[in-house]
């Protein structure tokens, strides 16, 4: 008896063998009061289920990331932000995924998210979300095509600091890599190619956007950075050289 109870008391203790346990309670029982308040605790589900990314990786659920979007959608309609309302969508959608395996990624979770807005009578919301969803995939293509033209997968991080820092409609990058691409010639190498990037920034500078050049100023410390790295690298093979000849 008191062996059964310690073995017991350890199952409790391990979250992860509890997680198919709850997941049976739910599709055979619903969704009572119990559960509903474990769904709403801070804690829920966070880092007992991993998603998959666009890119094929994983990273944790993370429920505030999915209410962190609907509060957007909120304010870019005007709406009054109530927190009850927005952490009943985020719940709802969580209590989808967490039962259905196969929409633990990113395109099913937003597809829920919109489903349930629409299904709360936030319409106008709903339809500010897929805007904002077509958004980034069109401003992910744009990074894309940037990165694989210049066959610099690093240079993600500063395209993607740029599209976040200013403003997605003076500064779409879209704009950015249809300029990029009209300057860009077969016979061009990598640094070419980059000052062709910074030149394309530089061109859409304007009275009405004058950011363009600090975006540039950004593209020509990338490509410094490129530049210096070179140059350690080629300093540490002449080094190299010369002690192998002492």
């Amino acid at each position: 008896m008191y062996a059964h109870r310690i073995g017991k008391a350890k199952r409790i203790r391990t979250k992860s063998e509890d997680l198919p346990i709850l997941k049976s309670a739910v599709s055979l029982v619903g969704l009572g009061n119990a559960t509903k308040s474990f769904f709403k605790s801070k804690a829920s589900l966070n880092h007992l289920m991993d998603i998959t990314k666009r890119n094929g990786s994983t990273a944790p659920f993370d429920r505030e990331k999915i209410a962190t979007a609907i509060k957007k959608s909120f304010i870019s309609t005007g709406r009054a932000i109530v927190d009850d309302e927005i952490n009943d969508v985020a719940i709802a959608v969580e209590q989808i995924i967490i039962t259905n395996p196969a929409k633990q990624n990113v395109e099913c979770i937003q597809d829920e998210v919109e489903k349930s807005l629409m299904q709360r009578g936030f319409y106008a919301e709903a339809k500010s979300y897929i805007l904002f969803r077509w958004q980034r995939t069109e401003q992910r293509k744009a990074l894309n095509k940037i990165a694989n033209t210049l066959q610099q997968p690093e240079i993600a991080p500063a395209l993607k600091g740029i599209a976040s820092d200013f403003s997605p409609e003076l500064y779409p990058i879209s704009a950015l890599t249809e300029k990029f691409m009209g300057f860009v010639k077969a016979d061009m190498n990598g640094r070419d190619k980059l000052s062709a990037l910074i030149k394309a920034a530089v061109e859409l500078t304007s009275a009405e956007t004058p950011d363009w050049e600090f975006i540039a100023a950004r593209l020509l410390c990338y490509r410094l950075q490129r530049d210096l790295q070179a140059f350690e690298q080629v300093e540490d093979l002449q080094n190299l050289r010369k002690r192998c000849a002492i």
